[in-house]
């Protein structure tokens, strides 16, 4: 990367507040290690920190599972997702987002489960996840992480798509946490 365009990155990333910003191969041990670094950074000093750290890691799963876009992490020769993680800050809110690619078929199936998980009451979307840890799962996947973005979140997460060609969108799901004390 160029001095000029490195330096752009710098003053958007200050002007934003972007805390972490990247674009990786996503496995299931660098989850671990990022989620055990944002525990350490915010833990000790943040009351939202255990949100903070539940609503990564979900995201973060999403892309190593979801995404479209494969390759080696080098971890064991499993193929992982490629994808984006950011995290910033805004006045009174952290803001979680994630990119990846996806199958153009899956964008409308994500939407319309983001619309059910945001579509209802706090009380419902507990109750909801409760019936969706206790159903039967298939594939290796148990399903719940859109589950526990809405709890965790109050609800607070939407996606958008761009569509990159005739077989594949971008999607970006964000989060919403707000930090006051009367959130956690």
């Amino acid at each position: 990367m160029d001095t000029k365009r490195m330096h752009r990155v710098y003053t958007r990333s200050g002007h934003n507040r972007m805390l972490i910003t990247f674009k990786t191969v996503v496995s299931q041990p660098l989850i671990e290690r990022l989620a055990q670094t944002i525990k350490e950074q915010w833990g000790p000093k943040k009351l939202y920190a255990g949100r903070l750290q539940a609503v990564f890691v979900e995201m973060a799963q999403n892309v190593l599972h979801h995404s479209a876009e494969k390759a080696d992490a080098g971890e064991g020769g499993t193929p992982c997702g490629v994808g984006m993680m950011e995290i910033s800050e805004e006045e009174g809110r952290i803001k979680v987002q994630s990119g990846n690619l996806i199958l153009r078929d899956e964008s409308l199936r994500l939407a319309e489960q983001v619309d059910w998980w945001t579509s209802c009451e706090a009380e419902e979307r507990k109750r909801r996840q409760d019936r969706q840890r206790k159903a039967p799962r298939h594939g290796p996947h148990a399903g719940l992480g859109l589950a526990e973005l809405a709890v965790k979140t109050g609800g607070r997460f939407y996606v958008n798509f761009e569509t990159v060609s005739d077989r594949y969108d971008f999607v970006v799901i964000t989060a919403i946490l707000e930090t006051g004390a009367d959130h956690e």
